[in-house]
């Protein structure tokens, strides 16, 4: 059955004044682990810790091999947490959640050297008792043993779903998702059928400071991603579908699109949008470097260089085109450079190493558009992928490599 596995690659990133390069060349394994049971287990994240060891959180459906604790029928998943020590032995691992399907998608190391999960609950009992039902945000707080020190649900009757969440400098934290509720937790759902993206900003205790819901009337808007930008505002990748009426984001066209936006940390409110043009849909990584951001999206990096203000171009292959890009708010500048349209995916696909340098992890799985010489070839139905690049102006490199057997593989985390 499929076990999720840790892989450690020695990174290394080139910088050369060209336009675009690319080379299937990256980084040598130096330790890899596989974890799990006999279940379906999956990692979502990972964080290295200061004593050289790793803290993984993501869903389990197993309760055997190294997982142990599972609550219920393996049929349903628990949110699972296991921390490694430096050689990847494990020093212990914990099965959270209740009967139904629960996970974490993120996790972070805290300044006190607790760790705070941020993930889904659809149980309510167990270690979610409390919950409001049909699907909550979780934040659960844990100490350098595993053991819970906070837990806290965020939602309303309908259904939540979280894909990300952040500590922020405060002390507190932000998390971001989707809502379809009108009750609990949540105010000011947009009308119709649909789900609004949703935005809660928490204290260091849990409580709700605001809480925002951002979106089209009827339309099924989510968000990914969330970050702290270097003014203490939370700067966030999100997706909206076009619907009528339109609200927060009537430039979208039909299908999704990507917009990042900046909100103030004080009150949620919108301050700065971007749109990232139809042809760069479903955007799934957010990552900060310096000032500046790394933004993956369908395989395509933006980066923001801020040289034409209130234009967006792209790079399509070696050429530089403009692309259409209506605002009717600041414009929070992005430069879109097209990544041989490779798949860096999931939340935490992307890390920035400074305002011009990133790495990415995610999955690859054939030859990319357009196609290169000489092709990569793949190992099995797909390949775990992972990518440097350094880029400049109009200048970029490119290096890439992947890692696999004969099933599916994939980085889900960097």
């Amino acid at each position: 059955m499929p076990r999720l596995s840790l892989i450690i690659p020695i990174m290394a990133v080139l910088a050369i004044p060209l336009r675009l390069i690319a080379q299937t060349t990256g980084p040598s394994i130096i330790a890899q682990k596989s974890l799990g049971g006999s279940g379906k287990d999956i990692a979502n994240d990972v964080v290295a810790l200061p004593d050289g060891g790793f803290l993984l959180v993501g869903s389990s459906y197993s309760n055997d091999g190294d997982v142990s604790g599972h609550h219920g029928s393996v049929a349903s998943s628990d949110a699972w947490v296991c921390r490694l020590n430096a050689d990847l032995s494990i020093r212990w691992q914990r099965s959270l959640g209740g009967t139904s399907n629960d996970g974490f998608m993120s996790v972070s190391l805290l300044p006190d050297g607790n760790f705070v999960c941020f993930g889904n609950t659809d149980s309510g009992d167990g270690d979610a008792a409390g919950s409001h039902g049909g699907g909550d945000l979780w934040l659960v707080r844990l100490d350098r043993s595993g053991n819970i020190i906070g837990n806290k649900f965020y939602g309303g009757t309908g259904v939540e779903t979280l894909y990300d969440g952040v500590p922020t400098s405060d002390g507190g934290f932000a998390l971001i998702g989707t809502t379809s509720s009108m009750d609990g937790d949540v105010t000011g759902l947009h009308g119709g059928n649909g789900n609004d993206i949703w935005v809660v900003k928490c204290d260091a205790a849990g409580s709700i400071s605001w809480q925002k819901t951002y979106g089209n009337d009827g339309g099924l808007d989510y968000g990914s991603t969330i970050v702290e930008a270097a003014d203490r505002n939370l700067v966030a990748s999100v997706h909206a579908q076009a619907s009528t009426p339109a609200a927060d984001f009537p430039e979208s066209t039909p299908g999704y699109e990507t917009f990042i936006i900046k909100l103030s940390v004080l009150d949620g409110t919108l301050m700065a949008k971007s749109r990232l043009a139809s042809r760069f849909e479903y955007g799934s990584s957010l990552a900060r470097g310096g000032k500046n951001f790394f933004v993956s999206s369908n395989g395509s990096i933006a980066y923001p260089a801020c040289a034409n203000e209130g234009t967006t171009t792209a790079m399509i292959g070696l050429d530089m085109v403009p692309l259409a890009s209506p605002l009717t708010m600041p414009f929070l500048c992005m430069n879109p450079y097209t990544v041989y349209s490779l798949a860096l995916a999931h939340t935490h696909g992307t890390l920035a190493l400074n305002d011009t340098t990133f790495l990415g992890a995610g999955i690859y799985s054939g030859d990319p558009s357009p196609p290169v010489a000489p092709p990569v070839a793949i190992s099995g139905n797909s390949d775990a992928l992972f990518v440097s690049a350094s880029l400049s102006g109009q200048a970029s490199q490119v290096q890439w490599k992947t890692y696999g057997g004969s099933g599916v593989d994939a980085f889900n985390s960097l």
